[in-house]
């Protein structure tokens, strides 16, 4: 029994490791055997606290999921500027964490440019909750990051490093995982390429099978539910989220360190604009883009650019198909609140205007 043991852990180690399901190995992919990560969605946050570290990276893209699956790290506009991009995009993350992550690596590696995505949602918190009342603890960490956000060491991070390790290569669900991986090898697979990328295999699968009509009716439920619940910029003494002071420190670390900052807001499709109408939330967002505009201009310097996205253009009011019509993808978004790569395409051709040669009207800039 012992050496059957022996023998079943050593397999499940090397079979884990070959295949690296979760992204967070630096193995090398092999088609037809682990070249899709068909379990990384459950596993993102794991990946990209570790999986950025084995490359290089001068340029990081920053934010939600929004810019996991819209900006492409290998864009023409990058590659013509030699640029070695990553993208940090971290799926349901707020402010505060999104920015966690970039700083563990621009502490680490030689990062020039930060493309920072803010969303205006982001930045929203239930009216009714009350200020923090105490100073932001710069040092605390969310525990698998070296570096927490004031460029300390982490304690915790070797004993978490090891359980996040054993989970990948020593525990069933690893297996499992590995299993399915290479079972499932498939385009139409979940995935994150070699640069953090999410292709939104997943969503294509689930409009060729239900049609864009179904991802959109789906999306627009969650947000009516979830924005109906009263939210706001501000707790209930009237000062500002604390998200606001987050973006702040951020910049002044990234001023001190030379690194440029481009931030920029995304769009959303009509469905989700009226929704917020809909909750009187658009008058807010109005406010929210004249406090991040305002404070980079008290701010000033050469190191920070601030675009936005978020306004009203022909892009986001692309007709959804009927429901139950079998269609592509819409041209511009997968759903109301994720725009696909190709709209994102044209945002980089307007921010990156150096190595662009192709100039886009879509954006303007506020800063």
């Amino acid at each position: 029994m012992a050496l059957f043991f022996m023998v079943f852990a050593a397999c499940t180690v090397v079979i884990n490791y070959l295949i690296d399901p979760y992204l967070m190995l630096g193995v090398e992919r092999r088609e037809g055997l682990n070249q899709g990560k068909v379990a990384i969605n459950e596993h993102v946050r794991m990946s990209k606290a570790y999986h950025p570290t084995f490359g290089k990276w001068d340029t990081l893209i920053v934010g939600n999921s929004r810019v996991e699956m819209g900006i492409n790290p290998t864009h023409r506009c990058f590659t013509a500027a030699g640029a070695r991009v990553y993208n940090l995009g971290l799926p349901g993350a707020g402010v505060r964490e999104q920015l966690e992550y970039a700083l563990n690596i621009i502490y680490a590696q030689p990062v020039q440019r930060v493309y920072l995505s803010i969303d205006f949602v982001d930045f929203l918190l239930r009216r009714d909750r009350p200020a923090p009342g105490v100073e932001i603890d710069w040092s605390k960490n969310t525990g698998r990051l070296r570096y927490a956000f004031d460029g300390s060491g982490n304690n915790e991070y070797t004993w978490t490093s090891l359980v996040d390790h054993y989970r990948t290569l020593f525990s069933l669900d690893a297996l499992i995982s590995s299993i399915r991986t290479m079972a499932l090898q498939s385009p139409g697979q979940s995935d994150r390429d070699d640069q953090g990328f999410n292709p939104g295999n997943d969503f294509r699968t689930s409009v060729a099978i239900e049609g864009p009509h179904a991802l959109f009716a789906q999306k627009m439920h969650m947000l009516r539910k979830k924005y109906s619940q009263g939210w706001s910029l501000r707790y209930e003494d009237g000062s500002l989220s604390v998200d606001f002071a987050v973006l702040d420190k951020f910049l002044d670390i990234t001023d001190a360190m030379g690194i440029r900052v481009i931030i920029f807001t995304n769009p959303f499709h009509e469905q989700f604009w009226q929704v917020l109408k809909d909750e009187k939330l658009f008058g807010q967002h109005q406010e929210w883009l004249e406090i991040i505009t305002n404070g980079l201009r008290r701010r000033g310097g050469d190191n920070v650019e601030f675009w936005d996205f978020s306004a009203d253009s022909s892009y986001i009011h692309e007709p959804v198909p009927d429901v139950g019509a079998k269609h592509e993808p819409v041209k511009w978004f997968w759903e109301p609140a994720h725009y696909r790569r190709e709209l994102g395409d044209l945002m980089l051709e307007a921010m990156i205007k150096e190595s662009c040669e192709q100039q886009q009207d879509f954006g303007v800039r506020l800063y």
